[in-house]
Parts: C-alpha cells; structure tokens; sequence
C-alpha cells in the first residue's frame, strides 16, 4: 500500500513539473525562429565589386576585405569572400549564370543588375541626396557607401601671367596661353578633363560656372583617362586647368608637398557628383545569407565603418567628416546636396547627361541637365 502511495506521489510531482514548463517556463523563454537556429551553421557570402571610376588612395576591395574581417569577428560562422571584376569579368559571370549575395558597383553596371537584386531591408544611414541615386519605384534598391569628388586644378605660376583671372571657376574658360617649353612653343587650352567609362566630368564643371565655354577653350576627349589628363597636366602642355578628381588632388598635393611640382591652386566643385560606389543585396532566395548580406551593408555604411574611409583618401556616404584638409572637408560636405544619375541608368542617358553638359557649357541651357538626375 504504501509503495502505491509513493507511486501515486511521484506521478503527480511530475504532473506539476511538466504543467508548469508547458504553462510557465516555456512561454517565458526567448523565442528562437528557424532563421536564427540555422544561423549558427556556417555560411559564405559572395561579393562581387566591380570598379568603374577611379578611386583613391590604395584598393576599394582592399578595404572591403578589410571590413569583412571586421563584420566576420561580430557574426561567428559567417564568411564574407569579396572578388574584385572588371566590368566584362561580371558580363560574361551573369551571362553564364553565376550569381552573388552582394554586389558593390558603380555607374554604368547598375542597368545590367536589375533582375538580380532585391531591396535593401536593413537601416539606412547614409546621405539622402545619394541614396536617390539607388532609388526604384520608391525601393532603396542600391545603397551609397563610399564617394569621389570633382576638383579644378592649376599651377599658380601659369595664373599669374593672366591678368583677368579672378577664380578657377569664373575663369575657367579663359587661361589658354602660349608658352615656351624647351625649345618648342605650346599653346595650352583653358581646361581639360579625362574620363571614366561612365563618368560625366563636365556635368560637375557645367553646375559649379556660368561662364561659357568657346572654340579652342577646353578639351573634352572621351579618348583620354582620368589618369591620361593627370599626366598631361604635370607635362604641363594640353591645358592651363585640371578638371579631375579627388585622386588628383591627392597625387598633386603629395608632389607639390615632396618638392617635386610649384604651387597649385584648387577648387572644390559642388552640385553634382556621378563618382559613387554603392552596394546591393543579390536576390539568392537564402534567407539566412539574404539576412546577413542586409546586415553587412548596415555595418560597411554605419559610423564606425564610415569613419574609415578617409584613409582611402575618399568621401563617406553617411555624414561624418574625418578630414582637417580645406578641399577634402569641401568636398565631404559638398555631398549633402549634390545632383547624381541613377546608379541604375543606361548607357545612351549616361551618353546623353555628358553631351548635353558639353552643350550647355556652349550655349547656357543648365536646365535640361535636370532630366538626366535623380
């Protein structure tokens, strides 16, 4: 009898203790979905980055690589494994099926990735005059993480032969000379620029002057590199003034600091901006690397990650300004309000804004620019 009561004791013990974990413990316990029990199973994000401007001092890539590690170390198990393409290396990689999970690009690419992304669902930190540039149908389909900036450049021994100069940007059409290099005599246009694939230099210049261009006063060579025009303006025989980047002034300032080249003035230019690099989330149809492609680019365009860039010698896409420098600061600033095409426009609009900007500078009609920008 005694032992029936013992039995009778236990069972019901057990009783209380299995209705109070259905009833009290269980209800109270954190809730864990099936995304984040399978988060714990290691998983490797591919980006892709694709450059198709020039950047700054040392490699985007690098510095994505850089804030991978950083991003692996806050999520255990998750990879990020970052390769760099040309633009015809991600051509043939879609036309052959490849996909990715993340995709860093700039202008010119945007158009062919439209049936491979999906929304960015993560918090949006960044400029809202660059974010327009990844916009579709009211979606932040591309996010803006990192930025060039357009600059006049002249050495200040030329400026001071011409006896009307006022600024870079009032004058810029009116310091053609003819020198005496060597034995020979060159005639130097007023300004000229070099080009990226898809990068519209004289649109920065057409927003920053209302002087108007004239026969003979500028070069505007879709033949000739960013890089191309850098060195001719050291070679000191095409033109008088610089249209070039913040990658320039980079290299100009270093020489001038080492000795190695006179004085030169600068101006920062404003308005409008086309040399931005921005990120987007592949659509993989994984929800846990969907889910951890979002949060990395939360981290790359957060402060902490953002205050890091400077050391590309490049502009933040969030407003923060880690520079001391006058031009740089400028620059960084200037980013609140600029003017830019979609990231996801095509080659004909990108071929058009840069025509139209040459036309305008001719003839003043700056408002049918508008139709190119976001």
């Amino acid at each position: 009898m005694a032992q029936k009561i013992k039995i009778a004791a236990a069972v019901a013990v057990l009783t209380v203790i299995i209705t109070s974990v259905i009833f009290w413990i269980l209800p109270n316990l954190p809730i864990k979905t099936q995304l984040e029990i399978d988060s714990t199973k290691p998983a490797i994000i591919a980006l892709w980055h694709v450059e198709t401007f020039e950047g700054g001092l040392g490699s985007r890539s690098d510095w994505l690589k850089r804030r991978a590690l950083a991003f692996e170390k806050k999520y255990k198990g998750i990879y990020i494994d970052v390769c760099k393409l040309t633009y015809q290396q991600l051509i043939n990689r879609l036309s052959e099926g490849y996909s990715f999970d993340l995709i860093s690009f700039g202008g010119g690419v945007g158009y062919h990735l439209l049936n491979y992304i999906i929304p960015y669902e993560g918090a949006l930190n960044t400029l809202d005059a660059l974010n327009k540039g990844g916009i579709i149908n009211e979606n932040q389909y591309a996010v803006p993480y990192m930025a060039g900036g357009y600059i006049l450049a002249a050495l200040k021994n030329n400026l001071t032969k011409i006896s009307t100069f006022s600024s870079l940007t009032q004058n810029v059409f009116d310091c053609g000379m003819v020198k005496k290099i060597g034995k020979n005599t060159v005639t130097l246009a007023s300004v000229a620029c070099g080009f990226g694939q898809f990068n519209s230099p004289v649109t920065a210049l057409a927003y920053n002057t209302a002087a108007k261009n004239k026969e003979g006063a500028a070069i505007f060579d879709n033949n000739v590199t960013q890089y191309g025009a850098y060195e001719n303006f050291l070679n000191n025989n095409k033109a008088t003034i610089l249209l070039g980047t913040q990658r320039d002034y980079y290299r100009l300032a270093n020489r001038v600091s080492n000795g190695k080249l006179s004085e030169v003035e600068y101006a920062a230019l404003s308005g409008y901006n086309d040399l931005i690099q921005y990120i987007s989330v592949g659509k993989t149809g994984d929800p846990i690397k969907t889910r951890y492609a979002n949060l990395f680019v939360q981290y790359i365009t957060s402060n902490e990650a953002q205050t890091t860039i400077s050391g590309l010698f490049m502009l933040a896409a969030a407003k923060v300004n880690t520079y001391q420098d006058i031009i740089m600061t400028a620059l960084q600033n200037n980013l609140e309000y600029v003017k830019t095409p979609s990231v996801f426009a095509a080659n004909n609009i990108i071929e058009g804004l840069r025509t139209a900007s040459e036309k305008c500078l001719f003839d003043g009609q700056k408002n049918l620019l508008k139709n190119y920008l976001c």
